[in-house]
């Protein structure tokens, strides 16, 4: 399964469905810096940012209302490269993150993180398994297929 673009492959690509990015952040730290109404009120430079594991590019922010398109990259003091990590920091109250929703959403929905920028869409990132082609799938590769399509992504 492989998140984002893709590359050239030989191999045969399934569109599983897309997740949102998501700007949350941990009450504490909404209570200390208030929230996050607008892309433009993003703080320059973050506490602390994520990046492609092996690389120093960061992961770009972006964000969609009507008509309108920003995207964000974000300057951090720190930057991590384990989304985990990351996302736990979030929790733990040391500054914003932006993550996919799946990666939030229990968090969001126990109240250990706020959803910022609630009118704003996040870029939707796509999801696709890639398998070879139909004829060489087993049954079973087809089986998953048909629950990842129907029962995890939206």
């Amino acid at each position: 399964v492989r998140i984002g673009p893709l590359a050239d492959t030989s191999a045969s690509a399934i569109r599983l469905g897309t997740f949102e990015q998501v700007l949350c952040a941990a009450p504490n730290w909404i209570e200390t810096h208030g929230t996050i109404a607008h892309p433009d009120d993003i703080p320059d430079p973050l506490p602390m940012a994520y990046r492609f594991p092996g690389s120093a590019r960061g992961y770009p922010w972006a964000f969609s209302k009507n008509d309108v398109f920003t995207e964000v990259n974000p300057h951090a003091s720190v930057r991590f490269d384990d989304l985990d990590t990351y996302v736990e920091a979030g929790r733990a109250g040391l500054g914003p993150i932006c993550v996919l929703s799946f990666q939030a959403e229990r968090y969001i929905g126990c109240g250990e993180l706020v959803q910022m920028l609630p009118d704003w869409r996040g870029a939707a990132i796509e999801v696709h398994a890639l398998t070879p082609e139909r004829r060489h799938r087993s049954r079973r590769v087809e089986v998953v297929l048909d629950w990842l399509k129907h029962s995890v992504l939206v």
